[in-house]
């Protein structure tokens, strides 16, 4: 049963990305004029990659740990379950429960982050796109949690298969919108070379 949860990990992996550029449309004849805004749109677009990115690798480290306590959790259950004793399987069903909620949590500061932070318009649809991905595995994680308060293994399993059809969909929409903005810490873990960078600092199971 950890093949769920480590789909809903994939929301904040670690990658790598090319770093996007924009250019001065206007067809103006004063060169300082547009190299200057082009200048400030780039450092614009600089500084608000690496705030995201900055986001996406602490909750990344969230998630990661959650991830591991659920995993040892399920574990847990598995073996209460085998053993047959109750008072063990539904203290780990409850630090199940728990750790999902850690999951949750992460997600949700990460978004409410983001809408603090004011977005480039050049960089606005990446970012809306990005974000569109994560509420719905966010969503989908609160479905988890509601399948485990409820010890319902057929909700549990339906909701993993949810997850894993929201991953194959979304994921390459997260790659392409996090390589768009600038993120190295938000591309999918093992998507990093489709960027063709190969400085990406770490990855995550």
């Amino acid at each position: 049963m950890s093949r769920p949860l480590r789909l809903v990990l994939a929301l904040l992996a670690v990658g790598a990305l090319v770093v996007a550029g924009c250019t001065d449309d206007d067809g103006g004849g004063d060169d300082e004029s547009a190299d200057a805004t082009t200048t400030t749109t780039e450092a614009a677009d600089t500084a608000f990659a690496e705030q995201i990115d900055e986001l996406c690798a602490t909750g990344d480290a969230a998630a990661t740990q959650a991830g591991d306590d659920f995993e040892a959790a399920i574990d847990d259950v598995t073996t209460a379950t085998q053993a047959q004793d109750e008072a063990a399987y539904t203290a780990a069903l409850d630090d199940a429960e728990s750790a999902v909620e850690d999951i949750i949590s992460a997600v949700e500061t990460f978004l409410a982050d983001v809408d603090e932070l004011e977005v480039p318009a050049d960089l606005q649809q990446p970012v809306d796109d990005y974000l569109e991905t994560m509420e719905t595995q966010l969503s989908l994680a609160e479905d988890l949690r509601a399948a485990i308060v409820a010890d319902d293994g057929d909700a549990f399993n339906e909701v993993g298969q949810q997850i894993a059809a929201a991953e194959e969909e979304t994921r390459p929409v997260r790659t392409d919108a996090a390589n768009e903005i600038g993120a190295p810490a938000c591309v999918p873990d093992g998507d990093e070379d489709e960027s063709g960078s190969t400085d990406s600092e770490g990855a995550n199971t």
